[in-house]
């Protein structure tokens, strides 16, 4: 189970080195990375001797997990740019303020005997928006026609993942573990299909803007020669140019 999951990291990181030598995040969306570093913070605690007994594993993974993802969102902040930077990063403070609240609550207000239910409940909950966190990138794929922006082996991983720590909930009856990766199958399920379906779609190519402005000025330069050769005054707006070549035409 261990190798599975950070077989997920090793591969996501092969995007993170390409926003590195790019120097920008192009359409990547920060949210499942942020979403995954606060699943495995949240998890990393849970699995400490002071909430739970025997979560070793549970620990190792998802703290290794918590420092690779908390240096991918670091990457993507410093390669970011406007309000992108800005949600990202107001997000990754409010988490981080989040764990540190719920670390200090639990340790000094809660009972040894409910932190396992206190702890679970919450990071079951965040596990879930990890699992949804992918899905924002469903509205780009559908829209371009492409998976570009959806990896494949982020996306197989997501799939694969919870099925192995589903697995594992199984074995150790831990339903705080087994509930959320439960729903992480249906949603990794719905990532793969969606891959499955665009993976050979030809992109939809987005008009150029400069191919956009050469044409409006090459509009206003006929326009401007037409309105020279016959006396008549130039079109004020690219408008106005598009409607006076449609009555001349007509």
């Amino acid at each position: 189970m261990g190798n599975a999951c950070l077989e997920d990291e090793r591969h996501l990181s092969l995007t993170f080195w390409r926003i590195w030598r790019k120097k920008t995040v192009e359409d990547f969306s920060g949210l499942p990375y942020l979403g995954c570093f606060f699943n495995c913070a949240a998890w990393t605690f849970y699995g400490l001797p002071l909430v739970i007994e025997g979560g070793t594993l549970v620990v190792t993974i998802n703290g290794a997990g918590a420092a690779l993802f908390f240096t991918f969102v670091l990457i993507f902040l410093i390669f970011s740019r406007g309000k992108e930077r800005l949600k990202v990063g107001t997000l990754f403070v409010a988490v981080i303020a989040f764990l540190v609240v719920l670390i200090v609550v639990t340790l000094t207000t809660v009972r040894q005997n409910q932190r396992k239910t206190v702890v679970g409940s919450t990071a079951l909950a965040i596990n879930i928006i990890m699992y949804s966190a992918p899905l924002s990138n469903t509205k780009l794929v559908i829209k371009t026609r492409s998976v570009e922006f959806l990896p494949f082996f982020f996306t197989l991983m997501s799939f694969i993942n919870p099925v192995v720590w589903t697995a594992y909930a199984a074995v150790t009856s831990d339903l705080f573990i087994m509930i959320p990766n439960a729903i992480g199958i249906a949603l990794g399920s719905f990532n793969l299909l969606l891959y499955g379906i665009f993976h050979k779609s030809k992109p939809k190519q987005k008009p150029k803007v400069e191919d956009k402005q050469v044409e409006n000025i090459n509009l206003k330069e006929q326009l401007k020669h037409s309105a020279d050769s016959d006396g008549t005054t130039a079109p004020a707006t690219e408008t106005d140019a598009k409607k006076q070549i449609v009555d001349s035409s007509a």
